[in-house]
This record gives structure tokens, sequence and C-alpha cells, in this order.
């Protein structure tokens, strides 16, 4: 969806792994339970194993527009009208199978959500105002010197990830589900792909990264715990906002690890094929009625095999999904992704 100079396999690889994290978060908030759990203080003995796995697989949003810093985003009209088509066209499809097929009811909702899909899943309403503003925040990194970015980092910390984590008065974060948060990520990390070779911050070896990534992990685990036995689960679930500091650092972190491993990984058909059905993996797994696919199998798994060995087969559950979503995309592009690519150019 980014676009640069010479193809970088290692933020390709990571795109993936950001996706398979949205995946899973979404399989261990609603599918395991887990919001609810900490909401209505009723956590199960896996309780533990959930709070350290989804502070582990939290980051993907963060990761996914930190990647789209990082590898900049060059804004053509054409790319951005294809994605809009995309993107209505999978979604109102989605939309009208529930409701043919009786899962979903016609009423206002239905209206709604199928003439503004963006608003249905804000990540993607985010992405498309982000694509707009792209030139415009490429143009204020290109010309920014190191001082200022270093600034930049603090007050990212200091407003984003403190005062809009723990009070949020004025700055409307919505715990980071927001086009706001999407742009401060956005900018970090096209500064990071600026500087990489400046700052010592942006120079430690991938150990130093991975521990304080390990770190923040564990310290988020530990302070969602604690704010649950204190009898505060409501106040515990928050901590998996996207802007809460143990995550904006795991999500730098993360990044950081991948850029500084070598660069020598072979192209694949995972590589080349995973990385663009992003938008369709989001459609099809996240918010829409066709969830109930995904929890139906969760559950009958957790029936026969128990509740560990199915957390165990999560990965692979959530790879299945993207590979599915793949194999859509592939399809959705041979035919009328191509289709209104010539009509464009024409």
């Amino acid at each position: 969806m980014s676009q640069v100079a010479k193809r970088d396999l290692r933020i390709d690889l990571l795109r993936i792994f950001s996706m398979l994290f949205i995946i899973m978060h979404h399989c261990i908030i609603n599918d395991f339970g887990l919001q609810t759990m900490l909401k209505e203080n009723t956590l199960t003995r896996f309780g533990n194993l959930l709070i350290i796995m989804n502070s582990i697989v939290i980051v993907g949003v963060n990761l996914f527009f930190l990647m789209s810093g990082y590898c900049k985003i060059h804004l053509k009209p054409q790319t951005v009208l294809l994605l809009i088509i995309k993107v209505y066209l999978i979604s109102t499809l989605i939309q009208l199978t529930g409701l043919l097929s009786g899962h979903i009811p016609f009423d206002s909702d239905w209206i709604k959500n199928t003439l503004n899909p963006f608003d249905y899943y804000w990540f993607l309403g985010a992405y498309i105002l982000l694509m707009f503003t792209s030139p415009l925040l490429n143009l204020i990194i290109d010309n920014i010197s190191l001082s200022m970015f270093k600034s930049y980092v603090i007050g990212f910390f200091l407003i984003i990830c403190i005062y809009g984590f723990t009070i949020d008065g004025s700055l409307h974060l919505s715990y980071g589900y927001s086009y706001l948060m999407a742009v401060a990520l956005y900018i970090l990390g096209n500064g990071i792909r600026k500087f990489q070779n400046e700052w010592t911050l942006l120079l430690y070896n991938r150990k130093f990264y991975i521990l304080t990534w390990f770190t923040v992990i564990l310290l988020n685990s530990l302070l969602i715990k604690l704010l649950y036995k204190s009898g505060n689960g409501l106040r515990a679930w928050t901590f998996y906002a996207y802007n809460n500091p143990c995550v904006a650092i795991a999500s730098i972190t993360l990044l950081l690890f991948a850029i500084r491993s070598n660069n020598n990984i072979k192209i694949n058909w995972f590589l080349r094929n995973l990385p663009q059905s992003t938008i369709i993996t989001y459609l099809i797994h996240s918010t829409c009625w066709l969830t109930i696919f995904r929890q139906s199998f969760i559950m009958w798994q957790i029936n026969h095999y128990g509740i560990l060995f199915t957390l165990c087969m999560l990965p692979l559950f959530a790879f299945c999904i993207y590979l599915l979503a793949t194999f859509i995309n592939i399809i959705y592009e041979k035919i009328l992704g191509n289709f209104f690519r010539r009509i464009l150019r024409n």
C-alpha cells in the first residue's frame, strides 16, 4: 500500500506480522472474551495468558501506521480511487450477503454501514485520510532537522501517550482509535527512516530493542493485572489503548528491531501477496457479521480441545484467515482490479 524506491522485505515481513497481530487481537478480545472479562471482573484461569498475549499483539495497528510513515505514502489519485472502489465493493458485497442470508436486518444501521464503510471500519477511514494528507506530512519531515525530530518524539510521548492516554480532555484521541494517532505515528515512522543512521537511540543492536519490547510487554501485562486485582477492571482494559506509552514503545521497538535486521530475505509467494491483501483481510475478519464464523470455529475448538490448545493454535488460525483473504484479493485484482485500472487509464 505504501511504496519505496527499493522494496524492503524486512518491512514486508513486519507488515505480515502486523496483520496477523490485528487478527489475533480481535480473536482474543472478542472470541475469547478478554474485553468482557476485564470490564466485568470475571477473568478465568487462563486470563493471565490472555492478558500477556493481547499485550503482544495489540501493537498491530500502530505498526501498520509506523510502517506507512517509514516507507512513505506516495499519493496518486488513481491509487486512492482504486482503494475506495475496493472498499465499497467488498463491504457492500458483505453487507448484501448478510442481509440476504438473514444474518443482519435491513435497518438504519445497515444503510449507514453500507453507504459509509469508512465510518464502520475506522482503521480504513483513518488510512484514507492519511493518504490525502501524506504529501504535506512528507514535506514536513523532509524539512526538519534531527534536533526538531527529537523534540517531536518528546512531544509525541508527552502529549499523545501521557496526556492523551491519562486525560485526553481536548485531543479526542479515543485511546488511539483516531486519524490524529495515525498522523502522529506516520510522522514518527517517517522520521525514523530519515534519521535512522544519525540518532544514537536508533542505532542500538537488535538485542536492545527486543529486550526493551519484552520489558514493556511484561510491564503492561503486570499493570493490567494489578488494576484488575484492585477491582478496577474497566481501567485495566484501557491499558490496551494504542496511545498507552507501553504499547507505543513496544510498537516502535519492533519497527527498530526489523530495520536493524539483515535484509537478505528471499522473495517468495507469501512476501509478494500477503502484504497486498491488508484491506480485504481487515474487511472480512474484524467487525462485520462474518465474525460469527470466526467465533463459531474458535468455540468449537474450545469445546472439543480446550482453551489452551485453541490459544496455541491461534497464530495458525489467524494465518489461515489471512491466507483466505489473500486468495480473495488475488481474484479481485485479476478481475475487477485490472478492469477498473483500464477504465481509469482511458
